[in-house]
């Protein structure tokens, strides 16, 4: 599955990345936009914010980055708003022409600014929405030779929902809780005047935790996520560019999304491959330092 934007994919936090990517349906905190933006109305505080930064993949590449800034306000006891940046650095990159000749530095980067409403409905349940404007300055002419090369742009939105359920487990208190989340669902971008357009990672997000609350200093959290890329699956094609097997994936976003279910070359087999898990396991002493493991698949 091929689509613009995938730094979309990458969850900014430490705590959802230390977890395996596993986080739609943990218990709330600043970084909730990143993930689940229903669970914003569920945060006790008032307001708050967060930052992170992240070197991505370092051992390659030295100067690749994420960097995430958020921060949110409850209007009332139901009701939150939020916003965030989230900006993608592919570093320095040396250009030459095709006689090896010097021909410029080039700063390729893309960024995502969200706007974020969340609301309760009673105790244990919420539902959120997030506007998302996504800029992507890959190209240019200077880069790919191609006139009319400029940045990719795009609006998206994610829709979400968060359901919590105090219980009992092993004896201790517990919070039983499930999230979900479609996020990026926007028109498709194009980095050329009437080149090629491209899907956004439409992707949808399903998961489930625990919480034990062992006392007043110490709990523990288990969570399981299901992800699900509802964009098209690139079809197997001969020689002649003729489909042998799959679907054409020029199509409309709505159809993109709802077709990616049943559109693998593979069948029902290859689509089951393209569902990703992750697991993680979180404890917490005193709500100020936490020890995290998790599992991607």
């Amino acid at each position: 599955v091929y689509t613009a934007v995938p730094f979309l994919l990458i969850t900014p936090d430490a705590r959802a990345g230390s977890m395996g990517e596993a986080g739609v349906a943990v218990q709330p905190d600043a970084n909730t936009m990143s993930i689940n933006p229903s669970k914003l109305a569920f945060l006790d505080k008032p307001y708050g914010f967060s930052a992170s930064y992240s070197p991505w993949l370092k051992s390659l590449v030295p100067d690749i980055n994420l960097a995430y800034i958020s921060g949110f306000y409850k209007l009332d006891a139901r009701n939150a708003i939020g916003a965030s940046l989230r900006y993608f650095s592919l570093g320095q990159i040396q250009l030459t022409d095709p006689s090896g000749l010097d021909n410029g530095i080039a700063n390729p980067n893309e960024f995502a600014f969200d706007l974020t409403y969340s609301k309760r409905f009673g105790e244990d349940f919420s539902l959120g929405t997030t506007a998302r404007y996504i800029y992507s300055n890959l190209n240019s002419a200077q880069v790919s030779g191609i006139q009319g090369a400029r940045p990719g742009k795009a609006f998206a939105v994610d829709v979400s929902a968060y359901y919590k359920k105090p219980t009992i487990l092993f004896a201790k208190d517990a919070i039983l809780s499930a999230g979900l989340n479609i996020s990026n669902i926007g028109t498709k971008m194009s980095y050329s005047d009437g080149g090629a357009e491209y899907f956004l990672p439409t992707n949808l997000k399903l998961g489930a935790a625990s919480t034990i609350i062992i006392d007043d200093y110490s709990q523990f959290t288990f969570a399981l996520d299901f992800n699900k890329l509802m964009a098209p699956t690139e079809p197997i094609r001969d020689s002649n560019g003729n489909i042998i097997s799959g679907k054409d994936t020029d199509r409309s976003v709505l159809s993109g999304m709802f077709g990616s279910f049943a559109d693998a070359p593979g069948g029902f087999s290859e689509e089951v491959k393209e569902i990703s898990i992750g697991a993680g396991a979180e404890y917490w002493y005193n709500q100020q330092f936490a020890l995290r493991a998790g599992y991607f698949y």
